[in-house]
């Protein structure tokens, strides 16, 4: 749909991500300090923000192109990735907040439950996709979603498994969150594949004259 270069997608995807993350701190801060925190208004805005960001800030990156395939290659992907990490799971809890109590402020509730409750999850989530992300730009072995998935739900054990339910719905978030992290990897390597197409004419330009590329093997 936009055209954008593989710089402008990846300066696009951190202002995307930079968008949800602040969006996350000022959900969590307005939800602990707030009696009527707007939870179920502010998280599709902050959606939409994020969303209006990748596009103003692809298109702005896209008037030039990549130095080489590695500018930018690991905060274009760790970036959105922790943003969506830490945003993704309450927006998925929204609908189901509203259809069960029916008024808004209810999920403003179901916020505050959510951080006591699976707030250590959600940051351990954030941290094992931002590893699998910088290990997939790297260009690296990654970490399986599989792994994301058990250590969150094990987590989410800690210390409220009596409860059953916390690590229920864990369990039931990470699947649909599971289909994300795993497609991260199709992502990285389509960038890759790009960045280096991208890149290549500006290699070759800076090469002193007379001298070429090495021919691959």
């Amino acid at each position: 749909m936009f055209k954008f270069s593989v710089y402008g997608q990846r300066v696009g995807r951190i202002a995307f991500g930079a968008v949800l993350v602040l969006g996350a701190v000022v959900l969590v801060r307005r939800v602990a300090t707030t009696d009527d925190a707007g939870g179920a208004y502010l998280t599709p805005a902050v959606w939409a923000a994020a969303f209006a960001a990748y596009v103003i800030a692809g298109r702005i990156g896209s008037r030039r192109t990549l130095d080489n395939p590695d500018e930018l290659a690991s905060p274009g992907l760790v970036v959105p990735s922790v943003g969506v990490a830490l945003l993704m799971p309450l927006t998925l809890h929204l609908p189901f907040a509203l259809l069960i109590a029916r008024e808004a402020r209810a999920f403003d509730m179901w916020a505050m439950l959510s951080m006591i409750i699976t707030g250590p999850t959600h940051l351990v989530l954030a941290a094992l996709t931002a590893h699998r992300a910088r290990q997939l730009a790297t260009g690296r072995i990654p970490l399986s979603p599989m792994k994301i998935y058990g250590a969150c739900v094990a987590v989410s054990c800690l210390p409220f498994a009596i409860f059953v339910l916390p690590p229920v719905l864990v369990m039931l978030t990470g699947l649909a969150l599971y289909p994300l992290i795993a497609w991260m990897e199709p992502l990285a390597a389509r960038d890759r594949a790009r960045a280096q197409a991208e890149a290549l004419p500006r290699a070759i330009a800076s090469l002193p004259r007379g001298e070429r590329l090495p021919r691959a093997v």
